[in-house]
Parts: structure tokens; sequence; C-alpha cells
């Protein structure tokens, strides 16, 4: 019986230790989570400090699918208690429908957004889908604009770097240079102006987030013209080491002037099965010189094998799925980070910068 009893606490342990190991309080790591809501957006930051910030929260409905996947990375993966931050990039029901839901899973804390409009000229239902996020925030949520940051913990220590994550873009309006950027870039040549776009896509939050090397680049949904005013005449980024691919991949967004000035090492697409990596935006990528590799959260089933990133780096293969994610952990000093699709994916370490 003793050793019956040493053996299972052996094995709880182990199990424990296991959890442990995927939560960055607990090793140092910061790590993200791209989260699968079916062609929607939900990113998942845990900084090591154990503090959480969600962007964005997928659909409504379906039986609350997308809430319910967000929590049970959250609380099973990630070993979160509550998100301490959560943001809507914009006000597209593919970004903030599930955030009343999952409130209802688990407490969360600051709401922050680009401030609410009265009305949304393509969404007829606006006004009745925002009243149940004012419920939802408590009528508390912060307004961001371009060149804010989040009040995120610091280190408290001078020999490890601390998190940063700083709007670039909100409502239309782009942050100043950074201070060693300001040259011109002669990647602006090749845009190609579309139509202005009116949606809230144009309106959207974006967002650079540091950690000692490792720097990481979500624009949410920006559209093309937006995009380009973030990168031309200058440089107003810098180099990013992962980019998350905007608007889910589609070609209303991702100027490829974008992605050939920041230069990522490792690109993540957040598609649906029917909705976003767009050919068109696939081959762009594959044109960027700097790219080792391209992560979708689902193979387009409506494009060919050759139209999509490689086997191994697709998350989820077919329309019925499990919703499995795509994480990035970087290492406590910020020279490193490591991807892998779901927990017992195969780990693809990369360098920062």
């Amino acid at each position: 019986m003793r050793r019956m009893l040493v053996t299972a606490c052996f094995i709880i342990g182990a199990l424990v230790s296991l959890r442990s190991a995927w939560a960055g309080a607990d090793n140092g790591t910061l790590d993200l989570y791209f989260i699968d809501v079916e062609g929607g957006a939900a990113t998942l930051l845990v900084t090591p400090q154990g503090e959480s910030v969600l962007i964005d929260s997928g659909y409504p409905g379906n039986d609350d699918r997308d809430a319910k996947r967000i929590h049970r990375v959250a609380t099973q993966v990630a070993d979160l208690k509550r998100i301490d931050h959560y943001v809507t990039t914009h006000w597209h029901l593919d970004h903030y429908g599930g955030i009343a839901a999952l409130s209802k899973m688990m407490p969360v804390g600051d709401f922050w957004d680009r401030g609410i409009p009265d009305k949304l000229a393509e969404d007829a239902e606006f006004p009745k889908r925002i009243a149940l996020y004012r419920e939802t925030s408590k009528g508390r949520s912060k307004t961001l604009k371009a060149g804010d940051t989040l009040p995120l913990k610091t280190s408290g220590d001078a020999k490890r770097p601390s998190v940063k994550l700083q709007v670039v873009v909100a409502s239309g309006e782009v942050i100043n240079p950074r201070s060693q950027q300001g040259l011109p870039n002669p990647e602006c040549k090749q845009h190609q102006p579309k139509d202005p776009d009116p949606t809230d896509n144009a309106q959207s939050l974006g967002f650079l987030l540091s950690f000692g090397d490792f720097q990481f680049l979500d624009l949410g949904d920006l559209t093309w013209n937006v995009e380009h005013k973030l990168v031309c005449p200058v440089n107003r980024l810098g180099r990013v080491d992962l980019l998350m691919v905007t608007h889910h991949g589609l070609n209303l967004s991702n100027n490829p002037v974008v992605a050939h000035t920041v230069q990522p090492r490792v690109a993540v697409i957040c598609n649906g099965p029917h909705k976003g990596a767009h050919p068109d935006v696939v081959a762009d990528l594959r044109a960027v010189s700097s790219l080792e590799a391209v992560y979708q959260l689902h193979r387009n089933l409506d494009s060919g094998p050759e139209q999509n990133t490689a086997r191994e780096f697709i998350a989820n293969m077919e329309e019925k799925c499990e919703g499995q994610f795509v994480r990035a952990s970087v290492d406590p000093a910020g020279k490193s980070y490591t991807l892998r699709i779901g927990v017992d994916g195969m780990p693809r370490e990369y360098e920062s910068r």
C-alpha cells in the first residue's frame, strides 16, 4: 500500500510539474496562444509575472464555442484563474462577440478598446450588441490611442526584461517613428493604394509587443492603406520576430510593404477553414526573405495544398475539429522563442534579433 501511495504521489507531482511548465509565471517565459475561433480572433498573452492579456474573443453563439475554447486554454494550459486585461481591437463581432460568455466563466479585469462609436454602418445590430458589451464591462472600458502602453507589471529585476505592449495604431492614427527609425523606407515604392476602407477594420487597434530582443506585431484587422501609413514614408515599427498576419490573412489587408519592411522570422495566420489565408497573401509571405515559417490555424479548404503552408505548420486540417491552438513561448531573456501546435506538437526554436 505504501508503495502504491508513493507511486501515486510521484505521478501527481509529475503532472503538476508538467502543467506548471506551460505557465509563464513559473518558468520566466512569455507565452502567446493563438486560439482557434474559426476565423475570428483571440490571442492570449501571459507574461513572466503571470499577468494575462486577451486580445479579442471570437464569435458569440455556437453553444459558446469560442468562449469555451479560450477558457480551456486559459485555465487548463496557461493555468490562469482570471484574465487581467481584455482588449477589443475593433467592433466586428468575430473579435468581441465571445467576451460576454467568457466573463461568466472566469473573472475579467480591465477592459480596453479604441472607444465605442454610437453606430456602425456595416452592422445594423450594433446598438444591441454593444449594449451587451457595456453590460459585460460594467461601463468601465478604457480608450486606447496610438502611443499608449498597457500598464503591465515589470520584472522588478534589472537583469531580466519586462514586457511592453504598445499601441502603434488606433482609429486610423499611427504612432510617431521610433527613435532609431526615420530614414525613407525603400520598400514603399511597391505600394499600390486601394480605395479607402469605410468599415471599422480601418479603425482597428494594433500592437507591438517587446520583451528583450523579441518583438511581436499584431495589427488586428487593419486594412491596406492604414497599414501603409505605419511603414511609409518611414518605418515606424522597426523589425519584428513574430508577425500575426493581419485580418486573418485576407487580401483586403496585408499590404506586402509591411511584411517586407518588418522582416519577421515567423508568421501566424489566424484563419478559418473558409476564411482567410488568401492565396495572394500566402504567396506574398513566401516572398519575404526573412521568413522561416508560416503557421496557419486552419487549412484553407478553398485552396490547394500549394496555396497553404506546409502540413506540419497547420493546426487544424479539417472543418470539423477540436480547435487546436498555436503557442509561442519566449525564453526568459527574450533571446529566442519556440513555436508548437497544441500541447504535444513538435517544438521549433527561432532566434530573436
